[in-house]
């Protein structure tokens, strides 16, 4: 599968469980939460100012940590990223 991205260039990806999404992060200071069944980009928030250096779930997949050169680090829960 092909996600084509046509915002900033990712820096940083992590798969979920089971190959259900992709989450990335940019150089903008983005992340997205895509659905690799469909490819849609399901959602994504501007956490950081600026590039992200990397992202790592926690080992039962419902947290996201998010470190940047903007010298932070933020802490979110997977529930945050999908659709309502």
């Amino acid at each position: 599968m092909v996600i084509p991205i046509t915002s900033s260039k990712i820096t940083s990806a992590v798969w979920g469980p089971y190959e259900e999404y992709i989450i990335t992060g940019h150089e903008n200071g983005e992340i997205c939460y895509y659905d690799l069944k469909t490819g849609e980009k399901v959602n994504a928030c501007k956490d950081h100012s600026k590039q992200i250096n990397d992202l790592q779930l926690s080992k039962d997949y419902s947290m996201l940590i998010s470190a940047s050169k903007d010298t932070t680090a933020k802490v979110r829960h997977l529930t945050q990223f999908k659709r309502n």
